[in-house]
């Protein structure tokens, strides 16, 4: 069983940044100025909940696309360390 330990950091070498968050931070406010500059002011529940799902397709959309460009990498990292 391998325990982690947070004061003990490995070194890896991969194409992105291995602090980056995985997910953006989606706030609030980006959430709002989107949907008024996609749909205006006419706004229901159902379409808030709409676009907030939209907005969450991208960003999972995005981790797949970095995950998919260093996937072999981490691999590699992930192996050897």
């Amino acid at each position: 069983m391998f325990i982690y330990e947070p004061n003990k950091e490995s070194v890896y070498k991969l194409p992105i940044l291995d602090t980056d968050p995985i997910m953006p931070v989606l706030d609030w406010r980006h959430v709002m100025d989107t949907y008024v500059a996609n749909n205006g002011h006419a706004v229901t529940k159902q379409k808030l909940k709409k676009h907030i799902r939209y907005e969450l397709e991208m960003l999972v959309e995005d981790l797949w696309e970095t995950f998919d460009l260093c996937a072999d990498k981490m691999i590699e990292e992930i192996s050897k360390s």
